[in-house]
């Protein structure tokens, strides 16, 4: 998908009816419709990659926002249509932007402490455990306004848990630096980091995507 294609900058700074007599035989019928159904299957691959594994986590697909970023400029990203997708921990892509969102965490907390003009929304993403019987085992949710206290980071969670029934969207958090799955923040307009955004929306067909998914999509430009 090229979504790594911005990496070097962070570095340098992720009808059923029975059959007639005149029907074909059973056995005929069963084929085609297998092999429709392999057609079908194959388009909706195409189509949605997720598909090709087992869906087994559940990505949020907007950084969120929080009461004083609402009506800012840039960081306004707050969830409309579609918030989540559904695709496979082992997906290759979101894997490679996790290792490299843990190979340039020290640009991203050095921003965050130390902020220039024109930089805000610092967020990470973060894999939360699902509630047993969801059918999935991870749901990865965004957090903000990070800090670090007496040894233990602390963040805000801006997505809202579909499958978590013990956090909701506002709750503080503790969470594992080291368990950072992707981070971001806005500078000058632009999205810095943030590659699975990038790399989730671009798994939704342009003509699906809502307005402010296009919009968000800009912000990598």
């Amino acid at each position: 998908m090229g979504v790594l294609k911005n990496k070097k900058r962070i570095n340098q700074e992720s009808d059923h009816s029975p059959l007639s007599s005149n029907s074909p035989p059973r056995s005929v019928c069963s084929f085609l419709l297998v092999t429709c159904y392999l057609l079908f299957f194959s388009f909706s691959c195409e189509k949605w990659p997720g598909l090709q594994q087992k869906a087994d986590a559940v990505f949020s697909l907007l950084p969120g926002r929080t009461k004083s970023e609402a009506g800012t400029d840039g960081a306004d990203t707050a969830e409309t249509t579609a918030p989540t997708l559904h695709l496979s921990q082992t997906d290759e892509e979101l894997l490679q932007i996790a290792q490299n969102s843990q190979d340039t965490l020290p640009v991203f907390f050095r921003h965050l402490f130390r902020p220039a003009k024109g930089e805000s929304g610092f967020r990470v993403k973060y894999p939360f455990r699902t509630d047993s019987g969801s059918g999935f085992s991870m749901e990865q949710l965004w957090l903000s306004d990070i800090r670090f206290k007496d040894g233990v980071y602390y963040g805000i969670l801006v997505n809202t848990p579909f499958y978590i029934a013990s956090i909701k969207k506002g709750d503080t958090v503790s969470f594992s630096a080291g368990e950072i799955t992707d981070w971001m923040f806005i500078q000058n307009g632009k999205i810095i980091g943030g590659l699975s955004i990038k790399y989730l929306l671009e798994q939704i067909p342009n003509h699906e995507r809502s307005e402010e998914q296009h919009r968000v999509l800009r912000m990598f430009e």
